[in-house]
């Protein structure tokens, strides 16, 4: 008989388990995906968060862990859908248990009285992905489709400062500012204000997202989480002429795997569009990257299929192609 548990503590012997089923399927189904060891994993799990809860889900048959999951619960806004994922072994598939994990994801849904359930499958560009068959099974939507790509490091100061001549004749009257780990103080506000922005449509396609709601609060437990986790965070400004924050981007880079980093969220606030912000943000935070992270010698990004202006940028800087994912949602009755 399959039964579905809730893990109560990381520290439980079957967290163990958990971790080991996941970290096997994403492995067999993504590509070269980024990994937290176990430490790591239990870390994350023991942080509390006012913003999100996080279940973890272990599958067993006859005392035996066959599949795990995950769901997310966002606390503060997006409170209508619940996240999740499913792993499910590779020889143990097409069996029933994920969805008898699905069923039980689908009855904690109702339970916290939320409207959509949204998960993303991810894989090779050149497949049918994993899972996605499963999900259009069980009546899920295909609503966005991102691309993955890497971008090799080190990009050359020549190619980086041939493009920075390009983008100061628009984005020369800014003020380019970047730091590393915590946002001063200084420009904690302006910064909290500027990540609740709205995303558009081209970033998150059909999913039913809110705009999020971020203060000064928020910002500061996000970076204790981070840090908690082992994550450095590099981060580049745009400041206009009356000293507001009008853009930014992120760059990831995790203390345990350092040769592998991830390209945060890039924004650019509406009206300033069209000033070659984005790029000129993430020159600049691709050289603080550089000059501090000798280790790191790839960055992994995932862009909306339908975003053609930051995917643009992200050729101009010479990422390619690594895998694809896709956001699927299903609306809950």
């Amino acid at each position: 008989m399959l039964r579905i548990v809730t893990l109560a503590s990381p520290r439980d012997v079957t967290f163990g388990r958990w971790h080991e089923i996941s970290v096997a399927v994403r492995r067999h189904d993504e590509v070269d995906p980024p990994l937290l060891d176990l430490d790591r994993q239990r870390d994350l799990f023991e942080t509390e968060s006012s913003a999100q809860r996080r279940e973890l889900l272990l599958a067993v048959k006859d005392e035996c862990p066959v599949g795990a999951g995950e769901i997310l619960l966002s606390l503060k806004d997006n409170t209508h859908p619940v996240e999740f994922a499913i792993w499910v072994l590779p020889d143990l598939r097409r069996r029933g248990i994920g969805s008898e994990l699905l069923d039980h994801i689908r009855r904690r849904a109702k339970e916290e009285g939320r409207t959509r359930m949204l998960t993303t499958v991810i894989g090779p560009p050149d497949r049918v992905l994993a899972g996605a068959k499963f999900l259009e099974h069980s009546t899920f939507t295909l609503a966005n489709t991102m691309v993955g790509r890497t971008l090799r490091l080190p990009v050359s100061d020549a190619m980086l400062n041939e493009l920075a001549a390009k983008v100061s004749a628009r984005a020369g009257s800014y003020d380019i500012i970047s730091w590393v780990g915590p946002c001063p103080d200084a420009y904690a506000e302006r910064y909290a204000r500027l990540r609740g922005l709205r995303l558009d449509d081209a970033q998150t396609g059909a999913v039913d997202v809110d705009q999020e709601r971020w203060d000064l609060a928020r910002l500061r437990e996000e970076e204790e989480r981070l840090f908690r986790s082992g994550v450095k965070v590099y981060t580049t400004v745009a400041l206009d002429a009356t000293g507001n924050l009008v853009a930014y981007t992120r760059v990831f880079v995790r203390t345990d795997e350092l040769s592998m980093a991830s390209q945060g969220q890039t924004l650019v606030e509406r009206e300033h569009r069209g000033n070659r912000l984005g790029l000129a943000v993430k020159i600049a935070n691709l050289r603080a990257v550089q000059a501090a992270e000798s280790m790191v010698n790839r960055i992994g990004t995932a862009t909306a299929e339908h975003n053609t202006a930051m995917i643009a940028i992200n050729q101009q800087l010479g990422f390619q192609v690594h895998d694809v994912s896709q956001e699927w949602q299903h609306t809950v009755v």
